[in-house]
């Protein structure tokens, strides 16, 4: 019985654990035996200049092929300015280039298949670089923070670009998706500032969370007609956004998708959109005209917060509840009409709409929260359709002169709202037939 476990623990030595050995100047594991293959490891001291990798290494009188790059292998090599990478080599791990702030280029050649998460992270010197035809999938962050690439070539075999992969490459102006691509993950190109021009291939279905977010220089992006939902902030931020296609297959509008496209003009919302979202279109300064689709049951908080250029606004009969901020700071905004089917209009909901003429309250309302119309300072006249005076406060006009406005509710209502809190102070009520 010793005999077969001395054996057994010979074997797993022999075959289980990794070997290292160094040329001198870089470190290498033998990670096949039998076809004498081994892996670039880790450095014990950074190789600085221009490196060329060797296919082949000797050691003790083997001679072994460089087939891979091992995680970390290169990271946090200041100094390094080029490396070559020979033809040898089929992956290159992790993180292996991460943090080589002074390395200019990198000669991958066409034999790696595979480049890990984060292998060119904080490379802020690196120029420019072509990934090989083998390689089909671009992982997550590889080349985050190359604040100082210009361009990148990616293979036409790629089928996804995951998460934060070229985030913050700051002077990248153009990038060329290849039509295999079905997918761009969250944060993919986020914070390219310098990024004019984008084609998204037809192909894709999943646009995510942030991937073009700050991306200040895009001019127009043209979604997919297989996307359905567009995601988290998704184009926040896109100041100099002219236009935006959506197609009529999107189903959903995530929150902050297009918050602060300062320079986009109009906007067509599809049919099967339900609600529109938190801050969805907040900071669109330049927003002339919006088309609200029947069907939307609610338009929550801050959706259109700061469209300051908005002019009007039809809300469809739809609609449930205006939230929070809605519409605040909508400075050009002259006249909005609030369909029967409204139950509640939240605090802050026109607040600061410095430009409202004319307001209608609808009978099914049944709450106005704090502030809703506050600094209204053009507000020349309210009709209210509610048989009994909605109990309100004075700050949900606070800012307004309420003896300069002329309030019209329904017939034989006239006594009550001169009794009644807030509404008794309005310059004059009338009576009417509301419809």
């Amino acid at each position: 019985m010793k005999k077969y476990l001395f054996v057994l623990l010979c074997f797993c030595f022999k075959f289980g654990q990794a070997q290292n050995f160094n040329d001198g100047v870089l470190n290498y594991t033998i990670i096949d035996t039998e076809n004498k293959y081994v892996s670039v490891a880790k450095y014990n001291t950074c190789p600085t200049g221009a490196l060329t990798i060797p296919e082949t290494i000797l050691d003790n009188e083997i001679t072994y092929t460089i087939t891979s790059l091992s995680k970390d292998a290169f990271r946090w090599c200041g100094n390094l300015t080029s490396v070559s990478i020979p033809d040898s080599v089929m992956r290159i791990g992790s993180s292996a280039f991460s943090d080589c702030s002074s390395l200019l280029s990198v000669s991958i050649p066409d034999s790696v298949i595979s480049i890990g998460s984060s292998t060119f992270y904080r490379c802020s010197s690196l120029i420019s670089i072509s990934i090989p035809d083998g390689v089909t999938s671009i992982e997550e962050s590889t080349f985050k923070s190359c604040s100082s690439l210009l361009s990148v070539s990616i293979p036409d075999g790629v089928t996804s670009i995951e998460s934060g992969t070229f985030a913050g490459c700051l002077k990248l102006t153009s990038v060329s998706i290849p039509t295999a691509v079905t997918r761009i993950g969250s944060y993919a190109f986020q914070g390219c500032y310098s990024l004019a021009n984008v084609s998204i291939p037809d192909d894709v279905i999943s646009i995510e969370r942030f991937s073009f977010a700050g991306c200040s220089s895009l001019t127009n992006i043209s979604i997919p007609v297989g996307v359905i939902r567009i995601e988290y902030s998704t184009f926040s931020g896109c100041s100099n956004l002219l236009s935006v296609s959506i197609p009529e297959g999107v189903t959903s509008i995530e929150s902050r998708a297009f918050e602060g496209c300062s320079s986009l003009t109009n906007v067509s919302i599809p049919a099967a959109i339900n609600s529109i979202k938190e801050g969805v279109f907040a900071d669109c300064s330049s927003l002339l005209s919006v088309s609200i689709p029947e069907g939307v049951t609610s338009i929550e908080s801050r959706a259109f917060k700061n469209c300051s250029s908005l002019l009007s606004v039809s809300i469809p009969t739809s609609v449930l509840s205006i939230g929070s901020s809605a519409f605040a700071d909508c400075s050009n905004l002259l006249s909005v009409s609030i369909p029967e089917s409204v139950i509640s209009i939240v605090d802050y909901a026109f607040a600061r709409c410095s430009s409202l003429t004319n307001v209608t309250i609808p009978g099914s309302v049944k709450s106005i929260g704090d502030y809703a119309f506050s600094n209204c300072l053009n507000l020349i006249s309210v009709v209210v359709n509610c048989q009994i005076p909605l109990a309100i406060s004075s700050i949900d006009f606070e800012g307004v002169t309420l003896g300069n406005i002329a309030l019209t509710v329904p017939k034989g209502t006239k006594g009550d709202y001169e009794l009644a809190g807030v509404w008794k102070e309005f310059k004059s009520i009338t009576e009417a037939d509301i419809n």
